[in-house]
């Protein structure tokens, strides 16, 4: 509008432009479907890829953090001070309590891939003994297809050929059983709760630390990740001081023409001129403009940081970055303070890290009941490896109970509310494990 000047951009990714499109439609009370909305008001040109997609200058480094993290996870013997050291020096809580939970890197590997397999072999059970048997599953997945793509990451995640994990998969692992349990565990399959613990716990190790294990690595990543990002977001912060600034070359303002009209027609504040720019990526690149925001400075020697200690403390207890993560930057205008004075001008910084993560500990009672009958049959199985015929009995049971949509939208809510609960029985018996609600804010000024 005239008062509002408001741009979208998204990433190549189809999930990512949904999602831009999506916010798009909510925040401007908007109707229909998704798909004109995209076209007509999202831009995703040669000017968002190179923004939101290219990360092609940290390949080599991020190849060589990579390398250094598989000879970590394939360490077998537990983390002592001098490896977490190694291999976590930021020493940030959220990765001190997964070290602490892994133990034995390279048996903790083991023990995944272990229930990768059980948890296939259930869903090939399932799918040769009724191929054709309309077993519903979340926007009519075939089981086939479900089945495909475990088979798939149980292949990928370890060569057992060369004997050797792919540690890139463990990611994808989590991403897929984290997917199953929110919308697929009416398939009654045994493990699915014990494997989300696993996964996560390895997933909330390595992630973080794809972009650089040390300061110095994470704010290197994070600048060929997110350079062209910063100065686009800089050069945004500057048009809004200086409106014929225009560094990019893809910015038309429209604006109120108020020479033709002396009195205003009533308008309260004629010059009042609001500059928004949103834009939606992959996780990869908000790890990196995170790690940029706080290591920046203690790599460059800057003082003050831009993150205070507070801040600090709050972020290193974030251990994943779920839907909907973002980061807010506001500039504020002070009328009061002399066009040249330093604090005419402040910048505000909000971080949030999207929806509340999965907990494996506040599942429904019936995964709960299923994680029971799992143990008592890992005593009568004997390491054979075998997918025990309870356990199968108990997947054919409850893919086929008749009236499990409505069940199952009952867990669901059973589920959600179970984990409320959890959150707040954690925030008030131990608040350094639970971050609070409010986001905190920083503030710094713009040079």
């Amino acid at each position: 509008t005239y008062r509002h000047d408001m741009k979208i951009y998204t990433a190549d990714e189809g999930r990512v432009q949904m999602t831009a499109a999506s916010f798009a439609k909510g925040l401007l009370e908007l109707e229909g479907e998704l798909t004109p909305i995209l076209v007509s008001l999202v831009k995703k040109d040669k000017i968002a890829h190179r923004l939101l997609d290219d990360a092609t200058q940290a390949c080599a480094s991020m190849k060589a953090v990579k390398a250094k993290l598989h000879e970590a996870l394939m360490r077998d013997a537990p983390m002592d001070e001098a490896f977490i050291e190694h291999v976590a020096p930021t020493r940030a809580a959220s990765l001190l309590e997964a070290a602490a939970v892994l133990g034995n890197p390279a048996a903790a590997s083991h023990e995944l891939y272990r229930h990768v397999k059980r948890h296939t072999d259930q869903l090939r059970v399932m799918y040769r003994e009724q191929p054709d048997a309309p077993v519903p599953l979340y926007h009519r997945e075939k089981l086939s297809l479900m089945l495909g793509r475990w088979s798939k990451l149980e292949k990928d995640f370890f060569n057992k050929k060369k004997a050797r994990f792919d540690i890139s998969k463990i990611p994808d692992i989590y991403d897929n059983i984290k997917y199953d349990v929110m919308h697929n565990t009416h398939l009654g399959l045994c493990n699915m709760a014990v494997l989300l613990k696993h996964a996560k716990v390895l997933a909330d190790f390595l992630v973080p630390q794809e972009y650089g294990t040390t300061s110095e690595e994470k704010f290197v990543i994070g600048r060929q990740v997110a350079s062209p990002l910063f100065t686009k977001i800089l050069a945004d912060l500057r048009n809004s001081i200086d409106q014929e600034c225009d560094p990019a070359g893809d910015e038309t303002v429209h604006r109120l023409d108020l020479s033709s009209d002396p009195t205003n027609r009533g308008i309260k504040s004629p010059l009042r001129h609001v500059r928004s720019r949103l834009y939606f990526t992959s996780e990869s690149h908000i790890h990196t403009l995170l790690n940029v925001l706080r290591y920046g400075p203690e790599v460059a020697g800057l003082d003050p940081p831009l993150v205070d200690a507070a801040v600090q403390q709050h972020l290193d207890y974030v251990s994943e970055l779920n839907y909907l993560s973002h980061i807010v930057i506001k500039l504020f205008e002070d009328f009061e303070q002399p066009e040249d004075h330093p604090e005419r001008y402040m910048v505000e910084l909000w971080f949030s890290p999207g929806i509340a993560p999965l907990d494996p500990d506040c599942l429904p009672e019936h995964m709960q009941s299923a994680m029971e009958a799992m143990e008592d049959a890992e005593a009568r199985r004997m390491g054979t490896g075998e997918v025990d015929d309870e356990m199968v009995g108990i997947s054919r049971a409850s893919s086929i109970m008749p009236g499990h949509g409505a069940a199952a939208a009952a867990a669901d809510q059973a589920q959600q509310q179970q984990q409320q609960q959890h959150r707040r029985r954690a925030a008030a018996e131990s608040p350094r494990a639970d971050p609070p609600a409010t986001p905190r804010r920083c503030a710094g000024r713009l040079s």
